[in-house]
């Protein structure tokens, strides 16, 4: 695994992004500004509307492992970018892994995942106050594999009709 720690945000950033020599080179255009950080110690790098960024940077950044995220005008990551080569990071390690899963255990993967979703939006309504906690909680309970009575879907609505 990488032993990158740095999230890089450049989500508000006009300017460019380039690579020199294991860095990432920042050149902010508002402040007449440029910083070098090192790649190597970069986990995630969040890119905005208007920042351009090199093919070059991007090439790096697989190489070194780290993830390139763009992002929307609300700053919300919309698309990401993840190593596939030389690098075991953890969200490649992750994907190759449930690449290769049965697909009963991946049936099993996604209510689990379903379930914690419930369960945060429960949690989301005690901490608000709002009715609707208790019903949620219930329908995480019956949430069964693949979630195939889509109880995501049930849940979604009565979250947001709160």
């Amino acid at each position: 695994m990488q032993n990158a720690w740095r999230v890089i945000d450049c989500t508000n950033l006009q300017g460019e992004l380039r690579y020199i020599r294991g860095r990432i080179l920042v050149c902010d255009y508002a402040l007449e500004q440029k910083v070098e950080i090192p790649l190597a110690e970069t986990a995630i790098l969040l890119i905005g509307l208007h920042c351009n960024c090199s093919a070059g940077l991007l090439h790096q950044c697989a190489e070194y492992g780290t993830c390139v995220m763009t992002c929307d005008w609300r700053c919300v990551p919309v698309s990401a970018m993840h190593s596939w080569v030389n690098v075991p990071t953890r969200i490649t390690v992750r994907q190759l892994s449930q690449a290769t899963m049965s697909v009963p255990r991946r049936k099993a993967a996604w209510a689990q995942i379903v379930r914690a979703k419930i369960r945060g939006q429960a949690a989301c309504l005690d901490l608000l106050n709002k009715e609707g906690g208790g019903l949620l909680r219930g329908l995480s309970n019956t949430v069964r594999s693949g979630d195939v009575t889509n109880r995501e879907g049930q849940a979604a609505r009565e979250y947001w009709k709160r």
